[in-house]
């Protein structure tokens, strides 16, 4: 009996730069994103999601999701210092924390819980020791 193969996370595949280039040439040539995905996969490689092919071929695609990520990122980091800042100035226990930042945040905190709210501790204690 052969093993299945392994799953593949797709939501981390890299893709190569031979990959994005044609992707690339394909759309210069009046492919749509979607019939470069289809193509792709059937050349046996993972299938992109649209939205990574956009990025590739259309530069206000790639800079609107460079913009977007870059403002997440600086919402995670806001909410890492005020998590921070609850525990060491304000006195508050991790529990009371979480609940705090979630309703702080509606549902771009729904990942902060806990065990959320210590680990980040822990990383700040430990890149201050």
């Amino acid at each position: 009996m052969v093993p299945a193969p392994p799953t593949q996370n797709h939501r981390h595949t890299r893709h190569t730069p031979k990959t994005i280039a044609l992707a690339q040439q394909l759309y210069a040539g009046g492919w749509t994103p979607t019939q470069i995905r289809r193509y792709l996969a059937k050349r046996g490689g993972p299938m992109p999601s649209e939205s990574t092919v956009r990025r590739w071929v259309i530069p206000a695609e790639a800079a609107a999701a460079a913009q977007a990520a870059k403002l997440a990122n600086r919402r995670r980091r806001a909410v890492k210092a005020r998590i921070i800042e609850l525990r060491h100035e304000v006195g508050l226990t991790r529990t009371a924390i979480a609940k705090l930042i979630r309703h702080d945040h509606g549902l771009e905190a729904q990942w902060v819980d806990r065990a959320a709210v210590q680990r980040i501790l822990d990383e700040h204690e430990a890149r201050d020791a």
